[in-house]
This record gives structure tokens, sequence and C-alpha cells, in this order.
């Protein structure tokens, strides 16, 4: 018995294929946000750790490179509190480290 198998129509690609072309410029564009912001999680480690009591010593780097150094005392949602009264919005906030 031979087995004849069917012939399959086999399209020339005659032009190079650029498929993820559109994807790569979509990151390069002007508008995207390069800077880095601080997430929730990242907060919460800081207000979790054994040596956050009440307040912790935290150094604020702003979205417009502004730094303050700051008492952390709380998160409530998307706002940090601090002891001088400030709240600061999460989004506004590009990095936050213990001091």
């Amino acid at each position: 018995m031979e087995n004849k198998l069917p012939k399959v129509y086999v399209n020339p690609i005659d032009h190079e294929i650029n498929n993820s072309q559109r994807v790569y410029k979509s990151n390069m564009s002007e508008n995207f946000d390069t800077g880095r912001k601080v997430s929730i999680d990242d907060i919460d480690k800081i207000i979790n750790d054994r040596h956050h009591i009440l307040k912790s010593e935290v150094r604020v780097v702003m979205m417009d490179n502004n730094i303050k150094n700051k008492i952390l005392v709380s998160r409530i949602n998307d706002e940090l509190l601090f002891m001088d009264g400030e709240k600061i919005n999460v989004r506004d906030i590009k990095e936050i480290s213990l001091k």
C-alpha cells in the first residue's frame, strides 16, 4: 500500500516580513513614559516592615525630580500620609525608599 499525500500549496515569500514592527514603534513613541512609578507593593513593603512601628523615615522622589525627606505614617487607598499632615498621591511619586 502506497500512501499518497495531497499536494499542498505554498505561497512564495518574495518580500521581507516585519511582523513586530508596529509593536516596536509603539514603544518608541514620544508619549512613552520612561519615568519609573512606584507601585502599591513597594509602599506596602515599607509599611509592613518589622521596623515600621508607627512611622518610617523615607526619601521620596516626585515625578518632577523634587526630593523630599519625610516621615511616612500610613497609606490610605492611593495616598500616603506623612507626619506633617501632608497627603501625596502614589501616582505623583517616582521613587520611594527608606532613609
